[in-house]
């Protein structure tokens, strides 16, 4: 980045590498569906709509859950909650 000054000298800032390590072994599938959600490997769930809001909450998620969503409104969602490993996780996925 380049740090420009008032009085017109500037300077840069040092570069850094981050590594994003984003490893989970949560299955979520299919990312676009009009009913069944397949869940894998998660420990609880919650399914956020677009505004923020928890659609659907599942605390105690068995590792492999299938989740009905037919009810919910055509739109995007957000799929977050906890693996078996204690990591936290969110996947998009698409109701149509």
């Amino acid at each position: 980045m380049k740090i420009n000054d008032l009085d017109g000298y500037f300077e840069y800032s040092k570069i850094i590498n981050l590594a994003s390590k984003r490893v989970t072994n949560v299955k979520i599938y299919p990312s676009v569906t009009s009913g069944i959600l397949t869940i894998e490997g998660a420990q609880s769930v919650n399914i956020v709509n677009s505004v923020g809001q928890v659609v659907r909450a599942f605390p105690k998620a068995n590792i492999f859950e299938k989740v009905d969503i037919s009810a919910l409104p055509n739109g995007v969602y957000i799929v977050k909650g906890i693996n078996t490993e204690g990591s936290v996780f969110s996947e998009k996925i698409v109701k149509q």
